[in-house]
């Protein structure tokens, strides 16, 4: 069986670079407290909010290689894939910055 991450790096990504920074910005810990309430109203109650925030900050950090990546290739990307790129690093390091995601690493 593959290795299994923790559900809160799933949102991490999600949030960062899923939603536009307008709407994420200020709302992290909101939007992961209602994901440990959905939890727990469905019997999960051993996934604390410290430990969910450090591995959502985690993934914020760590995910942002995801978008980054096919900037190897720019020069053979269509300008909307190149468009689309740039969003979703812009929206990751919004995130990043706006959370101290790179503290996780300390």
């Amino acid at each position: 069986m593959p290795p299994r991450a923790p559900g809160a790096t799933d949102v991490g990504y999600l949030v960062s670079q899923g939603l536009p920074t307008g709407l994420r910005s200020g709302r992290d810990e909101e939007l992961l407290r209602e994901y440990l309430d959905l939890l727990a109203s469905h019997g999960v109650t051993d996934y604390c909010f410290d430990e969910a925030w450090r591995h959502y900050r985690y993934a914020v950090a760590y995910f942002v290689v995801l978008p980054a990546m096919p900037l190897l290739s720019w020069d053979t990307l269509p300008a909307r894939s190149r468009q689309l790129c740039m969003r979703l690093v812009e929206r990751a390091v919004a995130a990043i910055d706006e959370t101290d995601a790179v503290e996780v690493f300390e």
